[in-house]
C-alpha cells in the first residue's frame, strides 16, 4: 500500500499503556473498534474510539515517496500532542500539540519528515480528553 486514505479499522496494533485498577474500569475506559449503527450494519461509519492520554495505534505496512504531511480525520475532546512515529515508541516523523473540542468529524494534517521507503506508521496521543479516529491520509 503507499499514498491514499485509510480507514482506522485495519488497525494492526492497539496499544493503551494505561493501568487500570479493575478489570471493569479496562473494559470500559480502553480504545475500541466500533461503529455507527447496529452489528452486522453494511453501512460505512467502522472507527477507532476512546484514543486517549498513553495510547497509541499502528497500521502496517505502506510504501512512502515524497509525503510532507498525513492527515488524520477526527473527532472528540483533546488537549494534549499528536505524534507520528515510524516505529513503535521510537522514530518520530512528525508531532503537533493540539486543542479540539468538535462532536464533528475534522482533517486535522499533521507535517512528518518520512524517508523514503516501506514504513509502519503509528499514531500516538499524550493529553487530557480522548478522540475517535476515522480515516487517515497519506
Amino acid at each position: 500500500a503507499g499514498t491514499g486514505t485509510y480507514p482506522a479499522y485495519i488497525a494492526c496494533n492497539l496499544i493503551d499503556q494505561t493501568q487500570y485498577s479493575t478489570k471493569e474500569e479496562a473494559v470500559a475506559k480502553r480504545p475500541r473498534l466500533t461503529q455507527d449503527g447496529e452489528d452486522r450494519n453494511t453501512m460505512p461509519g467502522q472507527y477507532l474510539s476512546g484514543m486517549h492520554d498513553k495510547c497509541i495505534v499502528g497500521y502496517k505496512y505502506f510504501q512512502i515517496d515524497d509525503i510532507d504531511h498525513i492527515t488524520l480525520t477526527l473527532r472528540g475532546q483533546l488537549n494534549g500532542r499528536l505524534t507520528i512515529l515510524l516505529q513503535e515508541n521510537t522514530y518520530v516523523a512528525g508531532s503537533i500539540p493540539v486543542l479540539m473540542e468538535e462532536t464533528s468529524w475534522n482533517d486535522l494534517p499533521i507535517p512528518v519528515k518520512i524517508p523514503s521507503g516501506k514504513h509502519a506508521i503509528f499514531i500516538q496521543y499524550e493529553g487530557s480528553g480522548s478522540f475517535d479516529l476515522l480515516k487517515f491520509t497519506l
